[in-house]
């Protein structure tokens, strides 16, 4: 038999791919040898550079090698296996570690990148949240995404409003447990932050046109509270509350429900409205909004048709908040 010559790289991916499509079963050096045309020896450098990159891959004397149903690395081909979308996530950069999914993101969407591009991280050395905040990303511990949406409508309306709700519905329909929302985006599971999401775009001025829009997307996985420090008070990781993550299939679910999210928006907006509203739990709650430094008191009502809050001053005056942060004054 003729044996073909595959690059390393290409091979490596190949022999992943394969392991991955047969989690928790031994496959044979043969096996893989005879399937990608390649020396044992070639099948066995693929496999030690696989576990050099942390992939949980035993080697069993005379039967060949087994990926660990436990194995939880990000994978291209994981993620695409459990994707049901049409554009969204069909196309995927993956790292072991970046500054922040979001700078990638819009960089690559400048230089006019597909839309939909995802680009996943196990590590942020630079994660950036809402207002000039810092994420924490550590090292597979979390998910850490962007994706690059190019919308044809001028109005970005409930973008930010839409990832929540498909955040919300990708984790309680994974996992069967109840999320609340604190406006404007972030995911909350037993009274502590579960996840962020930051929503950054380009507009054209003179038109209007939304050039693109890239939703950051921040979720503690296994995280615990030595993780988190000073943030151990208020952030939650969903191992902390009993579950077992595989972080390919939830970061391909939240890509799903995105897409579904968004496609409902367009024909049902106040459905997406009722959904979000039904999870927000700041309504009829004295909070305090943040800007510029300064707090104020205020009393939460309602949300408009944009997804702005609506608030009660002090004095008796109704504003509705389109940006800025709030905190619930007393205890959730």
């Amino acid at each position: 038999m003729i044996r073909y010559t595959i690059g390393d790289d290409m091979l490596k991916k190949e022999i992943l791919k394969e392991l991955q499509k047969n989690k928790g079963k031994v496959l044979s050096g043969g096996r893989l040898g005879n399937k990608f045309k390649v020396t044992r020896a070639a099948v066995w450098k693929a496999i030690s550079e696989l576990k050099s990159e942390g992939y949980q891959i035993e080697s069993i004397n005379n039967r060949g090698y087994i990926l660990s149903e436990y194995d939880d690395n990000l994978s291209e081909s994981e993620i695409i296996r459990n994707l049901r979308t049409n554009e969204l996530g069909r196309n995927i950069m993956i790292f072991k570690t970046i500054d922040s999914t979001n700078t990638k993101a819009k960089e690559l969407a400048a230089q006019g990148c597909q839309n939909g591009l995802l680009i996943i991280s196990d590590e942020q050395t630079a994660g950036r949240g809402r207002l000039g905040k810092s994420f924490k990303s550590i090292d597979k511990k979390g998910i850490y995404m962007s994706l690059v949406i190019k919308p044809k409508e001028k109005d970005l309306g409930l973008f930010t409003i839409a990832a929540a709700v498909a955040v919300a519905e990708a984790v309680e329909g994974l996992y069967q447990i109840e999320t609340k929302i604190k406006w404007v985006n972030d995911i909350y599971v037993n009274n502590r932050k579960l996840c962020g999401i930051l929503t950054e775009s380009l507009v054209e001025v003179e038109s209007g046109r939304v050039e693109y829009v890239i939703l950051g997307i921040g979720i503690n996985t296994s995280s615990d509270e030595k993780d988190f420090g000073e943030l151990r008070e208020i952030a939650v990781s969903l191992e902390q509350v009993g579950i077992n993550v595989n972080r390919n299939k939830l970061a391909a679910e939240v890509v799903n429900k995105l897409e579904d999210v968004l496609c409902r928006l367009k024909n049902n907006r106040e459905e997406i409205l009722k959904s979000y509203k039904e999870r927000l739990f700041v309504l009829g709650r004295e909070i305090e909004v943040i800007r510029g430094g300064e707090a104020k008191r205020a009393k939460a009502l309602d949300i408009d048709q944009n997804g702005g809050l609506v608030i009660e001053n002090e004095d008796g005056s109704i504003e509705t908040l389109t940006f800025g942060e709030i905190s619930i004054r007393s205890n959730l």
